[in-house]
């Protein structure tokens, strides 16, 4: 049986540097915790579409994870900062969550959330991300918030 520890650390560092663990980055990559976990033990390494998973939601360098080469993400932030696709810490939450999220709630979700942007598309926004009363685009709905 190949037995893979390099791999297996840079799993370990992937995960910290995504603030998840072998359950989340396992979600994040679309396999079980099963085959995560045996990234993280070395037993084994992740497939080609696991890779191209953790690339296109992570922006994760396959070639780092494979082979050590290269930075750990795509666009790697400078400094201490967060690299730039988890963006503020609004988005960091909902990525938390996502990494939580079943496949078929995952699916719902981005239903939902493509509902919420045809709901809004043509509305004027504030700041604030409420649309105002009465400023719907003719023809669209405008959703309103319950305060007001």
């Amino acid at each position: 049986m190949p037995y893979y520890p390099d791999i297996a650390e840079r799993i370990s560092e992937l995960a910290a540097a995504l603030k998840t663990n072998k359950v989340g980055l396992g979600r994040l990559a679309g396999v079980s915790k099963t085959a995560s976990g045996n990234w993280f033990s070395g037993k084994a390494r992740p497939e080609r579409e696991a890779l191209a998973n953790l690339k296109k939601y992570a922006r994760v360098n396959d070639d780092w994870v494979i082979n050590g080469k290269g930075e750990m993400f795509l666009s790697e932030a400078r400094g201490n900062e967060q690299p730039d696709y988890l963006g503020d810490k609004d988005t960091q939450a909902m990525l938390k969550a996502w990494n939580t999220l079943t496949p078929r709630l995952r699916r719902n979700f981005i239903a939902i959330m493509e509902s919420i942007v045809a709901v809004d598309a043509g509305a004027r926004i504030d700041e604030s991300g409420i649309p105002p009363r009465g400023g719907e685009a003719p023809g669209k709905t405008t959703l309103t918030s319950p305060d007001k």
